[in-house]
């Protein structure tokens, strides 16, 4: 099982998804390579059903899309389920998934407020952990959530590399789905770029 900085220093407890403080998506993160096909299914879940709900981006996203992109030259990716599916190009479905969000976020400005002080950002998170639904519709929240969409280009840029390193997989399913992901992430600023990819591989298809 390969290990990440990515995973394991990010503090989780200060950031949330759909259903909460995402103290719980790091061991989902572990899980997606873990011999146990189960704890990847889990994993896998949680990134679409909490991590990016129905396509929203949270504070969890940016930083889940890092850490799911230094976990794809984990050789247990290459496990496939009873359907014959890669795990590998699964996630690099949602690597793509991501990318769409973050396509229809065109301002990705500072949130216009005043910066919260750590004292209030903990009480937000304490307030979040013990249920109270009241911090959902806290100004704090928005402001979070704003900032979750500033720091979504820099997670799909930093994606870029990792991905780019499945374009010539000998796995037909993982090259495509990595051309998918490479080509959501770069957007519409590296046309160039992605245009000649797809063109290289319709030639290779054919």
């Amino acid at each position: 099982m390969t290990t990440t900085p990515l995973v394991d220093e990010v503090d989780w407890a200060r950031l949330f998804h759909a259903y909460g403080v995402a103290s719980d998506t790091p061991g989902h993160l572990r899980g997606l390579v873990s011999a146990d096909d189960a704890a990847f299914e889990a994993g896998l879940d949680h990134l679409y059903g909490a991590v990016l709900h129905q396509g929203t981006v949270y504070p969890a996203t940016a930083p889940a899309l890092r850490a799911v992109a230094g976990l794809l030259g984990d050789p247990v990716l290459r496990r496939r389920d009873g359907d014959g599916r890669s795990r590998l190009a699964a996630l690099l479905g949602w690597i793509d998934a991501v990318g769409d969000s973050a396509s229809w976020h065109e301002d990705t400005r500072e949130p216009d407020a005043v910066e919260p002080t750590a004292k209030e950002i903990d009480a937000f998170y304490r307030a979040m952990a013990a249920d109270d639904e009241s911090v959902w519709g806290s100004e704090l929240s928005e402001y979070l959530w704003a900032r979750s969409i500033t720091e979504l280009p820099a997670a799909c840029g930093a994606a870029l590399a990792p991905v780019s390193t499945l374009l010539s997989d000998k796995d037909e399913a993982v090259r495509l789905a990595a051309l998918d992901a490479y080509v959501r992430l770069a957007g519409p600023g590296d046309v160039g770029r992605t245009a000649g990819l797809r063109h290289e591989h319709r030639v290779g298809a054919g």
